[in-house]
């Protein structure tokens, strides 16, 4: 696996990481839910999911998914 480069953040929102793979929030959300992406919830964000980059670059490896880190700085 690829770790993230550096200067990405160790978790990041939904939107971030649909920019990066240049997909729909809605496709990352379904990927969220079905338990293909893997995310933590803090506590006190309502509703909040953040995508450890970490996850986010074992499912850009598994997949061969294009990805654009500068979109996520």
């Amino acid at each position: 696996m690829s770790p993230p480069p550096p200067g990405v953040p160790s978790l990041l929102k939904v939107g971030q990481v649909a920019r990066a793979l240049n997909l729909s929030e809605r496709q990352i959300k379904g990927w969220i839910e079905r338990g293909t992406l893997a995310y933590v919830q803090p506590t006190g964000r309502c509703g909040g999911r953040l995508v450890p980059a970490s996850a986010l670059a074992v499912l850009i490896d598994r997949h061969g998914l294009p990805v654009d880190w500068s979109k996520v700085l």
